[in-house]
């Protein structure tokens, strides 16, 4: 477990905690970090929380939860159908834009899912209903339409 959120650090993201390859839990965010997240990280293996989000997050197979809301992200939201053990995933407060990508519904594992406070458009995706095990979903304070999804389609 590293943890170094919400202090002064600056510079570029270091290239040596890819190294710990035990380590489970990562948590750097709110500091004054430059430029890419290193891509070795994919190489954390045993990575189940992660805070940042690298294009290569998509090796770590294992990752539970991905917390990423009140943040500055401004892309699109990555396409996360290889985390099949994904039961979290927040990336509310952000400025994300695009659309709800349709490979959500691969996320079966998926319980507790947070959009909300966006810029995302389009239509809300039906493959959401495959998302069996979710029991709370937030998408509101953007600008989305298409279906309505019925009560019964989530549990609390």
């Amino acid at each position: 477990m590293l943890l170094l959120s919400g202090n002064k650090i600056d510079g570029k993201y270091p290239k040596s905690i890819c190294k710990c390859g035990e380590m489970e839990d990562l948590r750097i965010s709110s500091n004054q970090l430059t430029g890419n997240i290193p891509t070795e990280i994919g190489n954390l293996t045993k990575l189940t929380l992660l805070r940042e989000i690298p294009s290569s997050i998509f090796n770590i197979s294992s990752l539970e939860r991905v917390y990423l809301g009140n943040n500055i992200l401004t892309r699109c939201i990555p396409i996360f159908n290889s985390l099949t053990r994904l039961q979290i995933l927040y990336l509310d407060s952000n400025n994300l834009m695009g659309g709800i990508p349709k490979e959500i519904g691969y996320l079966t594992s998926l319980q507790h899912l947070k959009f909300n406070k966006n810029n995302l458009t389009g239509n809300i995706p039906k493959q959401i209903r495959n998302l069996t095990v979710l029991r709370t979903l937030y998408i509101d304070s953007n600008k989305l339409t298409g279906m309505y999804i019925s009560i019964d389609t989530i549990t609390v």
